[in-house]
């Protein structure tokens, strides 16, 4: 369901409700209450509705989960990598000349195999070359010198869990 966005996780979350509701179990489980919180406080504190929730959960309700899945289309680039300076910005992060907003990507090391996923900000960098954090770099195996990197957007994914 690549490129869904929203609309997806919103169809998958219903799907998942009425599964749940289909087996008699897990109706009722949403109360209206205040514009603060919609009842979440409600139900925390009340034992007997954890109780069903507990049980419905248990009875073969799906989950929504989200995993991470390349999006080339979005962006994908193989650079050079080069190290940043050494009293660089701490955290797991790349930059590069060419991009439009900033993305989750995975940095893959051409040469080693070696990926992180780190956050894409464009940057003042030349063209056909990342700066890339000292951490990441580290994760990477890039030492003092440049190595080639691919560099791929990420994007969140719902998947339908099965208990």
């Amino acid at each position: 369901m690549a490129g869904a966005g929203w609309h997806g996780a919103a169809l998958l979350a219903l799907l998942a409700g009425c599964a749940a509701g289909e087996s008699g179990q897990g109706q009722g489980d949403f109360r209206a209450g205040p514009v603060r919180g919609g009842g979440a406080e409600q139900a925390r504190h009340d034992p007997e509705r954890q109780g069903a929730r507990r049980g419905s959960a248990a009875a073969g309700a799906f989950t929504l989960q989200f995993g991470d899945a390349l999006a080339p289309s979005v962006y994908q680039r193989d650079l050079i990598g080069r190290r940043d300076r050494p009293s660089g910005t701490q955290g797991l992060w790349v930059t590069v000349p060419d991009l439009r907003r900033a993305e989750r990507a995975e940095v893959v090391n051409l040469a080693t195999g070696a990926s992180v996923k780190v956050a894409l900000f464009r940057g003042r960098v030349r063209a056909g070359e990342a700066r890339i954090s000292n951490a990441a770099a580290a994760l990477l195996g890039i030492g003092a010198d440049p190595a080639r990197v691919r560099i791929t957007a990420l994007r969140r994914e719902p998947v339908l869990a099965a208990p």
